[in-house]
């Protein structure tokens, strides 16, 4: 991918390469669970894109990626279609072992004030998203540029998720901000009698790679409508 420096571009240029070395090695590439019992324990605060962002999305990307799925046979989750396109902002575990104290604590952050506060500058925000990214069995559409709003917003979920009692999770959205495009719901049978599985995720790698250059050179706008915040599959539910 084009470097364009500073620790964006490092952690992205990280990113890529490692997504390249999985796509040679199918055995390290693990299915993606649809829904991920993973999710329940962790609360999200996300952005949500309006109807026309959607569909330029769609139109450039998400048709495609649909097309190549078909043609490649490679069962894909699909933004749109599987799961509703976002952009997240920071996430938190719960940490809590009793049902009834997480539902408590997901309650109390589900009317939180200062939340709503912290995130209403992000609402009606443009975000440009240029660069198209593999990162291992994921699609990551992401930001050359982050808006200072959303480092500001960020900052001040992540205190307030402290306050009230949830670790960081065990993704870092220091230097990143993407939406994820699509992920590779279970991994590829390759043999090595059968040259044509063996060729899979080769031939998905370039045609992402070629999807890549159309988007860096025509970088997508997306708008953010609302601010969405809950408990993983509650958030963003499977059906």
């Amino acid at each position: 991918m084009p470097r364009f420096g500073g620790p964006i571009g490092e952690k992205y240029g990280g990113i890529d390469i490692e997504g390249r070395k999985a796509l040679e090695k199918p055995e390290t590439i693990k299915g993606f669970p649809h829904p991920n019992k993973a999710f329940e324990g962790v609360f999200w605060v996300s952005g949500d894109f309006d109807t026309e962002s959607q569909a330029e999305v769609q139109r450039r990307i998400l048709d495609r990626i649909e097309d190549l799925e078909a043609e490649l046979g490679l069962p894909l989750l699909i933004g749109n279609r599987d799961f509703p396109l976002h952009v997240s902002l920071q996430n938190g575990v719960l940490g809590e072992n009793d049902p009834r104290d997480k539902e408590v604590k997901v309650d109390h952050l589900m009317s939180n004030e200062e939340l709503t506060e912290d995130t209403a500058p992000l609402v009606g925000l443009p975000v440009e998203f240029k660069y198209l990214l593999i990162n291992r069995g994921n699609i990551l559409l992401t930001s050359a540029k982050i808006p200072e709003a959303v480092s500001e917003a960020r900052k001040a979920i992540a205190e307030v998720y402290a306050s009230n009692g949830l670790t960081p999770g065990s993704y870092n959205y220091e230097n990143i901000l993407h939406i994820t495009i699509a992920r590779i719901a279970e991994s590829p049978a390759v043999e090595d009698e059968n040259p044509d599985k063996q060729n899979v995720l080769e031939a998905y790698r370039k045609r992402l790679i070629e999807l890549r250059h159309e988007i860096s050179s025509n970088p997508i706008t997306m708008r953010i409508e609302k601010v969405a915040r809950g408990v993983g599959e509650r958030l963003y539910p499977s059906d």
